[in-house]
């Protein structure tokens, strides 16, 4: 994995490895797991959410995205 870091903030990345003793990518990779997404609680799931539209009262309702053509401009190739 390559990860580009501008010149200032490796230059944080390194003061903060030496304060706290550990390497540039030791602390990289600490600081990419405590920021690495959660899962999502056990039992959220499509079909909660598939339970829960199918049981409201406006199942009437139309929730598909209104479909229309993109612009598009005539080229000649």
């Amino acid at each position: 994995m390559s990860l580009h870091i501008s010149l200032r903030n490796e230059g944080r990345l390194t003061e903060e490895g030496q304060r706290q003793g550990v390497s540039v990518d030791a602390l990289i990779e600490r600081l990419m797991n405590e920021r690495a997404p959660s899962p999502p609680p056990p039992g959220l799931t499509g079909a909660v959410i598939l339970a829960a539209l199918q049981a409201s009262p406006y199942r009437d309702l139309d929730l598909t995205p209104e479909r229309y053509p993109l612009p598009v401009r005539d080229v000649a190739l």
